[in-house]
């Protein structure tokens, strides 16, 4: 009756189910009836991505306070709020890999990102030995919005098509690097450790969005 999306009455009947259940462990309760209530079942659209041109034009019209963050977000697949807490102890660009610790990931489970060759190249001119990556949020995505626009002006007048930077796909450049990487090296249990999440997820959402060709 709220006029939610499916996602989010799936997602909200999730929550209820494990804490009823938590209830029904303790005692608080008898038995669980968020189980008897039906699924909604979620029509799942292909992630909105961004081309290699579009990536290039970004990092290039970006601020350097933020093109490590934009970097590692779009060559490391680091979600948002992971990018926010990434500090540079954490990122090897020696040993090739990004420890993306408890601390950091969604799901409070470590796991270790390879550093590509083209993510290592936007990340040297900037590294440093410690501190945050991403500046704080008042002041990176002011930064961000401002990239996307400059980059989608550059590429308009260019006469190229520049229509996901003007409007943004949701986690559109997590979405691209596990898009991308997924055609690169064909295995989805790699992408989705990488990525930190489920190999279902990458079955469902990005197998054959895109070529290798791309």
């Amino acid at each position: 009756g709220l006029g939610q999306a499916p996602v989010s009455r799936l997602n909200f009947r999730k929550a209820l189910r494990t804490a009823v259940e938590f209830a029904v462990l303790r005692g608080y309760a008898r038995e669980n009836p968020i189980i008897r209530t039906a699924e909604v079942k979620v029509d799942h659209a292909a992630p909105g991505i961004l081309t290699p041109r579009e990536i290039g034009a970004l990092l290039a019209a970006a601020d350097p306070q933020v093109v490590p963050a934009l970097a590692l977000a779009a060559f490391a697949g680091l979600r948002d709020a992971e990018v926010g807490r990434m500090t540079w102890d954490r990122i090897d660009l020696a040993g090739g890999h990004i420890k993306v610790d408890a601390a950091i990931a969604k799901t409070a489970s470590r796991r270790i990102v390879p550093i590509s060759e083209n993510l290592r190249a936007w990340l040297a001119p900037y590294v440093q030995k410690q501190g945050q990556v991403r500046p704080s949020p008042r002041v990176s995505y002011p930064l961000m919005r401002k990239a996307r626009t400059a980059a989608a002006t550059e590429l308009n007048n260019a006469g190229e098509a520049a229509a996901n930077l003007e409007h943004w796909p949701h986690n559109a450049l997590r979405h691209s690097f596990a898009s991308y990487r997924m055609a690169l090296v064909t295995n989805a249990a790699q992408v989705a450790e990488e990525c930190g999440h489920s190999v279902q997820v990458m079955k469902t959402h990005y197998r054959e969005l895109v070529t290798k060709a791309l």
